[in-house]
């Protein structure tokens, strides 16, 4: 997956003399500001749009940020400043979260919940901060444009202190009013025709308000600014290139004379000899096939004898016997079978070709079954055009997190769909 790595690297000198390393308080914002961007590409580009866990811990980075420049905003504002220790430590921590957001570490959401929740405890010891309002945790879903299924979205902001707080959330200039309210989370419902109104080039933005303090010269508020993604219901375009077998089939007539199969005379008293033989018929090479229905024996001698008949057959070959014996008298005459057999060999040489199916609709969340040729080997590409212009390329080795694929060997189906976590 290539998500546009904006995350500025900083390289920090240790020193066995300090305690902690030096960054202005310049640079860390530089490096802060670029984290940021990086989570707002996360959040815009369409491939993330079913992968829930990922968008939310974006939204939760660009909050942590936030907070981090509101807590030590007058410190930050000295650019050239060198942060303190505990700075610095939550500073390396968002950095170290951002990359995990990067990579896609395993581990991102619990380093994330762990990284914000020492945050808050820093947060709460700062003198004048331990009783203040803010969001830490957002949880925004993505929306999307044309479902029937769904008549409004939830959006739940988990934070502290929220009890002391007088909040508002606007979305497209309209207040809304929280569905449930407590101290540390607030409950919003958004319907589905509001947040139509408030679309933007495939985003709604709104705010989330807090005014906290009692006298007006301790008055503050802080103003987080949100987005979510509107992804549309027709999500993109599937091309799909399988391998199929084109072979080239010969038709070779086959008439084979057996050999006769021959006996003594019979002795005086008039006792019979007799004598059976077994002959194998085999295609002319190994991948060649006998067609069975096609398998002719004819007798053509049988002096005294049982006759021939097959004992086998198969697209691997043809078993005849033959049985011969002497004449029932005394001295009577030897005995002599032969027959001959024609069938149709099958040469077949292979050749593989390519077969494409162009132009499939897909729509988010909703499984796609391809019914390919019956004559498919394998996959050989997928390749997907998201709404936002952005090609993927997919096989059955090596898959995207964001897409489930699957070839039913079977009944030569194919099904593919966009994960959603």
């Amino acid at each position: 997956m290539n998500t546009p790595k904006t995350l500025l690297i900083v390289i920090i000198f240790f020193s066995p003399f300090n305690l902690f390393s030096e960054i202005t308080a310049g640079a860390a914002l530089t490096v802060l500001d670029g984290i940021e961007n990086t989570a707002t590409n996360i959040i815009e580009d369409a491939e993330n749009a079913g992968n829930n866990l990922l968008v939310t811990a974006a939204h939760q980075m660009i909050t942590l940020i936030y907070n981090f420049k509101e807590v030590y905003r007058e410190q930050l504002k000295e650019t050239s400043k060198v942060l303190d220790q505990t700075q610095y430590n939550v500073f390396l921590n968002i950095q170290s979260v951002a990359n995990k957001l990067i990579n896609r570490a395993d581990d991102l959401i619990v380093s994330l919940d762990n990284t914000i929740a020492s945050f808050n405890g820093v947060i709460r010891n700062i003198p004048g901060f331990g009783n203040r309002p803010y969001i830490s945790k957002p949880i925004i879903p993505v929306f999307i444009r044309n479902d029937s299924t769904r008549d409004e979205y939830e959006l739940v902001f988990q934070g502290s202190n929220l009890d002391n707080a007088r909040t508002k959330f606007r979305l497209n200039g309209s207040l809304i009013v929280p569905s449930e309210k407590s101290s540390n989370r607030h409950v919003y419902h958004v319907g589905a025709k509001d947040y139509l109104q408030a679309l933007q080039k495939n985003r709604i933005h709104f705010d989330l308000v807090i005014n906290y303090g009692g006298l007006p010269f301790l008055k503050r508020k802080a103003k987080y600014k949100y987005f979510s993604k509107v992804v549309p219901l027709e999500y993109g375009i599937i091309d799909v290139e399988v391998s199929v077998s084109n072979n080239d089939t010969i038709r070779i007539s086959r008439v084979e004379t057996l050999p006769a199969t021959r006996t003594g005379a019979s002795n005086w008293k008039g006792k019979r000899r007799t004598k059976r033989q077994t002959f194998r018929l085999s295609p002319t090479k190994p991948t060649n096939h006998i067609v069975v229905s096609s398998i002719k024996l004819k007798t053509i001698a049988d002096r005294y004898g049982y006759g021939a008949h097959i004992a086998d057959k198969s697209p691997a070959g043809i078993l005849v016997q033959q049985h011969a014996r002497s004449q029932g008298k005394p001295y009577g005459g030897g005995g002599k079978v032969q027959s001959r057999v024609s069938f149709t060999e099958l040469e077949i040489t292979e050749r593989t070709g390519v077969h494409s199916i162009s132009k499939i609709p897909m729509t988010f969340n909703d499984p796609i079954a391809i019914k390919l040729p019956n004559n498919t080997i394998a996959i050989q590409r997928i390749i997907v055009r998201l709404y936002d212009g952005k090609m993927l390329t997919l096989t059955t080795e090596n898959l995207n997190e964001n897409f489930e694929v699957q070839f039913r060997t079977i009944d030569k189906t194919l099904f593919i769909r966009n994960v959603v976590r």
